[in-house]
Order: structure tokens, then C-alpha cells, then sequence
């Protein structure tokens, strides 16, 4: 990610582990773009944090679909039309400040 990203000039943090809430937060607030890789028992998946809610909930961008979406802050992500059994992804590593 970070080659591709260097390309552009533009170099941002990426982690392989998550980042505190509080992080993301004040990257989206500074107008700046965060990624999210997510696994499940399906494998791996990642999605673009759009923003977030005072409910709770991350407002995100799934690349698999034209809609954009939601999972609560904390928890796990479903995609739309499948169920918790087939795909229920959590993150595990971020990236930010793009």
C-alpha cells in the first residue's frame, strides 16, 4: 500500500495492528482518507472509513457495492445482503492519513 501511495506523494501511517477510534476520528476530521483490512473465516477484505456517526457507527465504502454502509464503532462488519454466519469481518490492521 505505502509503494502505491509513494507514487502520489503521499505517505501515510499503515499499521499492522489496529489503531485506537480516537485516531481514526481525528484523520477523518482532518479531511484525511482511512482504510480498514478486516478478516473472517471467508478471508481477508479491507474498506475506506467515510466518516462516523454520534451513534456509533462508521460510515464506510465497500468496493463490492454502489451503496455505502455502516457497522458500529467496536464491533463487526456484515456486508449487505449476507448474514453473520457467512461474513462477519473484523478489523485488524489500519492505514491513514493518506
Amino acid at each position: 500500500m505505502t509503494s502505491i501511495s509513494s507514487q502520489y506523494s503521499l505517505y501515510p501511517t499503515v499499521l499492522t495492528t489496529t489503531t485506537s477510534n480516537w485516531t481514526l476520528v481525528s484523520a477523518l476530521n482532518s479531511d484525511h482518507l482511512c482504510v480498514v483490512a478486516m478478516h473472517a473465516t471467508a478471508g481477508n477484505h479491507s474498506v475506506v472509513l467515510r466518516g462516523f456517526s454520534s451513534y456509533g457507527a462508521w460510515g464506510i465504502w465497500n468496493p463490492w457495492f454502489d451503496q455505502y454502509e455502516y457497522y458500529t464503532i467496536d464491533g463487526t462488519y456484515v456486508p449487505m445482503g449476507y448474514n453473520s454466519s457467512n461474513y462477519s469481518y473484523t478489523p485488524y490492521m489500519h492505514a491513514y492519513n493518506f
